[in-house]
C-alpha cells in the first residue's frame, strides 16, 4: 500500500480536494503520541505562494477561526509554514457539503424534509450568530462577516452535526487584509443586495444569503440563475422573490414566511440578527416533525450510499402545485397568463422587536471571546407596518374559522372510519448469503436473502447473524412499497482487525538473512526482528548492515495501510552487494523466496566545486533533492555540490512521481523541466 506523505509534523494519507486556491489533505499528527484522530489540512496551492497578498489573506482566514469555538463551526487547531508551503490545520468533517447533496437530491429526484431543510438553516444561522457578536480579549467587536455562506461551505456530518466552514474572505476588524468598500467577493448568485452593491456589510448580509440557500432547498430551483455575475447580480437588486410555497405548494406557508423574511431586500425589514433567525427556526422544528440529527443523519448516510444505507432507501418526491413555470434561464413566469416580469410576493409579517434573542454562550464555553448577542441586536429594527397588515389579517381569518367551526358542527363524522397503511415489502440481504434474521427481537424463519412485509413508517432492528462471522445489528424504517436492507458481513479476523490499534507484530527481514538490524538509534541484533504490539502511527527509523554489502536507511510508518496477515506484518529489507576497488561486485547471499535486488552502480568520485540548479514542473511539482523535500516549483538557481544528485518530483493530484539522476559540474547551471500533463521531460 502507499506511505503516507510527510508534510511537517503531520503525515497525509491522501487528497481530499482541490479548489482554485488550495488542496485538502487528509491527515494525521506524525507524532504517536499526539491525538490520532483524522485532521484535514488546507494548503496553498504553488501557483499562490509567490502572492503576498493571497498568503496573507489566507493566514487572516486561519487567525480568524482559530478565535471560534463552536459546535456549529468547523474547528481550526493550527496555522503554520513548512517549507513556504502555508497551511491550516483543522477539524476532519466525516460527511461532504451541501453542494453534494443537493446534487444527489437533484440528480436522483430526493429531497430533505422541510423540517430538515429548517434544521440545517438553523444550525448554520445559529454558527453565524455567534460569530457575528464574538468580541476580542479587550471586548472590542470582531466584526465578522462570513461573506461566502454558501453551500460548499455548510457542512453536513453522517451523524446529522452541521458545521459552517471556510472564512477564507470572511471580513473582520482585526484582519490584516482590509477588504477595500465597492470590491465585491463572494459567489455571485449568493450575495446579498448590499453586498451586490460594494456596500459595507453586517451579519444581515449573511442572513440574506442562508435564506438563498433554504429557499433553494425548499424548491429545488435556483433562486437567482443567471448566465453571468452580471445578470446574476441584476436579478438580485431587481426581481421581487417568489414565495416557495407558491412555488411548491408541499413547502409549508409557515416556514416559507420565515425564509422570505431573510430575503427581503431592504435589510432593515429583515430579523436583526441571525439568533432571532435560529429561533424562529427552532419554534418552527418544534411544532413540525421530526427534525433531529439521527434523521438528518440517516438521510446524508443515504445520499451518500454510506454504512449501508442506500439512496434507493429514501422516497421520490413529488412537488407540490406550483403558480409559477420555471424557464430554463432560471425565471418565474405567473401559470396561465402573460408572463411576469415582476413577480410579486405576498406581504410579509415582520419579526416582533421584542423576539427573545439565543441563550448567551459563556466565556467558559469558549475561552477568550466574549460572546455578546445585544452587539447584533443594536442593528435597526424591522418597520412595523407589517405587524399591522399581520393583526388585520389574524382578524379576518379568525372571524372564518368561527364561521367554518359552527358550519362544521352541524354536519355528522360517520364513526369507527379507520385508516389502514400500506404495506412495505423488504428484501432482506447480506454478503455473503446464508444469516440468520432476527427482526425487532423476534426471529424470522429462513436466511438471507429473505422477504419481509411491514407497515410504511414501521422502525425495523435487524440482526444478521453467521457461523464464522461478526453479527451485525441495523436499525431501518420502511419508507418504499419495494425497499431493499442489505449488509457486508465481516469474519471474526477481520473485525478484530478493523478493531485494532496496533499491530500485534511488525516483522523485519533481511538479504542476506542475517544482517545487523538497527532501529530508531537501538540495535537489535540480527535479522529477522520481530517488533510486538506497535502501535499506529509509529515511525520506525531502520538501519541494515552486514559485511559484503552496502548498508540500506528505510523509514516504515506503521499504518493500516500496510498489508498484515492477522494483525502481523513482514517488511523484507534487501542489500545491494558491496563493490570493489576494480568495480567487481562480490556475491550476495539470497532468500529463498526472495527476489535478489540489482547491484547498485559504483559510485563516481566526488567532483569539487558547486553549480546551480533549475527545477520546473507544469502545472506544478514538489521537488525533493537526495531524498530532502525542498519545496515547490519553480526552484530557481538552487546552489548544489558538483556531482551527482537524484532529483524527484511529485505531483499529489495526480498521484505521480517522476526522479532523474543529474550529474551537475562546476560552475554549471543545469534546467530541469517535466510536463506532468504530457507526461515528459521537456
Amino acid at each position: 500500500m502507499k506511505q503516507p506523505e510527510t508534510f511537517g509534523k503531520f503525515l497525509l494519507y491522501g487528497q481530499v480536494a482541490v479548489g482554485g486556491m488550495a488542496e485538502i489533505y487528509k491527515g494525521r499528527y506524525a507524532d504517536p503520541s499526539a491525538p490520532q484522530a483524522d485532521i484535514a489540512i488546507k494548503r496553498i496551492l504553488p501557483s499562490y505562494t509567490e502572492d503576498e497578498s493571497f498568503v496573507t489573506m489566507f493566514k487572516d482566514e486561519g487567525n480568524i477561526a482559530l478565535r471560534l469555538q463552536h459546535p456549529n463551526i468547523v474547528r481550526v487547531y493550527e496555522v503554520g509554514e513548512v517549507n513556504n508551503d502555508w497551511y491550516i490545520a483543522m477539524e476532519f468533517i466525516h460527511g461532504t457539503d451541501l453542494r453534494v447533496l443537493s446534487d444527489q437530491c437533484e440528480k436522483n429526484n430526493k429531497r430533505f424534509t422541510t423540517t430538515q431543510v429548517a434544521r440545517i438553516i438553523c444550525e448554520t444561522a445559529k454558527a453565524l450568530d455567534y460569530a457575528h457578536a464574538c468580541k476580542d480579549e479587550n471586548g472590542n467587536n470582531l466584526n465578522i462577516v462570513h461573506r461566502d455562506c454558501t453551500p460548499h461551505n455548510i457542512m453536513v456530518t453522517m451523524d446529522g452535526q452541521v458545521k459552517l466552514m471556510d472564512f477564507g474572505i470572511a471580513k473582520a476588524a482585526s484582519r490584516a487584509t482590509k477588504t477595500r468598500v465597492g470590491t465585491v467577493k463572494g459567489k455571485s448568485s449568493y450575495m446579498s443586495p448590499e453586498q451586490a452593491k460594494g456596500q459595507n456589510l453586517d451579519g444581515r448580509s449573511d442572513m440574506f444569503t442562508l435564506g438563498t440557500v433554504g429557499w433553494e432547498m425548499l424548491t429545488g430551483h435556483r433562486l437567482f440563475k443567471a448566465s453571468s455575475d452580471r445578470d446574476a447580480i441584476l436579478k438580485i437588486l431587481k426581481t421581487p422573490t417568489v414565495h416557495p410555497s407558491d412555488l411548491d405548494a408541499n413547502v409549508p406557508r409557515e416556514l416559507g414566511d420565515i425564509i422570505m423574511l431573510t430575503l427581503q431586500k431592504d435589510r432593515d425589514m429583515r430579523y436583526a440578527t441571525c439568533g432571532q433567525l435560529a429561533n424562529a427556526l427552532e419554534q418552527y422544528i418544534s411544532q413540525h416533525g421530526d427534525g433531529s440529527d439521527q434523521s438528518l443523519g440517516i438521510v446524508v448516510q443515504a445520499l451518500l450510499n454510506k454504512n449501508g444505507h442506500r439512496i434507493a432507501e429514501l422516497p421520490d418526491y413529488v412537488p407540490g402545485y406550483s403558480k409559477y413555470e420555471v424557464t430554463e434561464n432560471g425565471d418565474f413566469n405567473l401559470k396561465d397568463s402573460a408572463p411576469a416580469s415582476a413577480p410579486q410576493p405576498m406581504p410579509m409579517p415582520q419579526p416582533m422587536a421584542s423576539q427573545p434573542m439565543m441563550a448567551p454562550v459563556s466565556n467558559a464555553t469558549y475561552p477568550g471571546l466574549t460572546y455578546d448577542p445585544t452587539a447584533a441586536s443594536a442593528l435597526p429594527q424591522p418597520k412595523p407596518w407589517g405587524l399591522i397588515i399581520g393583526s388585520v389579517l389574524i382578524l379576518l381569518l379568525g372571524a372564518i374559522f368561527i364561521g367554518g367551526a359552527l358550519y362544521f358542527r352541524s354536519i355528522e363524522v360517520t364513526p369507527n372510519v379507520t385508516f389502514t397503511y400500506p404495506e412495505s415489502r423488504i428484501k432482506i440481504k447480506s454478503k455473503p448469503d446464508g444469516a440468520t434474521i432476527t427482526l425487532n427481537d423476534q426471529k424470522l424463519d429462513g436466511k438471507t436473502p429473505h422477504s419481509y412485509k411491514a407497515k410504511l413508517g414501521e422502525a425495523m432492528e435487524i440482526k444478521f447473524e453467521l457461523d464464522g462471522y461478526e453479527p451485525v445489528t441495523i436499525k431501518r424504517e420502511a419508507r418504499l412499497l419495494d425497499q431493499t436492507v442489505s449488509v457486508d458481513l465481516m469474519t471474526i479476523e477481520e473485525a478484530q482487525l478493523a478493531k485494532m490499534d496496533a499491530f500485534k507484530a511488525l516483522i523485519i527481514k533481511t538479504t542476506p538473512e542475517d544482517a545487523k538490524v538497527i532501529i530508531n538509534g537501538e540495535d537489535k541484533g540480527k535479522a529477522p526482528v520481530t517488533l510486538e504490539n506497535v502501535k499506529f502511527g509509529t515511525k520506525l527509523e531502520i538501519e541494515v548492515e552486514a559485511d559484503g554489502y552496502e548498508s540500506e536507511n528505510k523509514v516504515i510508518f506503521a499504518t493500516k495501510d500496510l498489508e498484515s496477515k492477522n494483525g502481523e506484518v513482514e517488511q523484507l529489507i534487501e542489500l545491494a552487494a558491496a563493490t570493489t576497488k576494480g568495480g567487481k561486485h562480490q556475491p550476495a547471499k539470497k532468500a529463498d523466496n526472495a527476489k535478489p535486488k540489482q547491484p547498485k552502480k559504483p559510485a563516481q568520485a566526488a567532483e569539487s566545486g558547486s553549480g546551480t540548479l533549475t527545477v520546473k514542473a507544469k502545472p506544478w511539482a514538489i521537488v525533493s533533492i537526495d531524498g530532502a523535500r525542498v519545496g515547490n516549483t519553480p526552484i530557481s538557481k538552487r546552489k548544489l555540490k558538483a556531482g551527482s544528485h537524484k532529483v524527484e518530483l511529485n505531483h499529489p493530484a495526480k498521484q505521480k512521481k517522476v526522479n532523474k539522476t543529474i550529474n551537475l559540474k562546476n560552475n554549471q547551471n543545469l534546467e530541469l523541466n517535466y510536463d506532468f500533463n504530457a507526461d515528459k521531460w521537456l
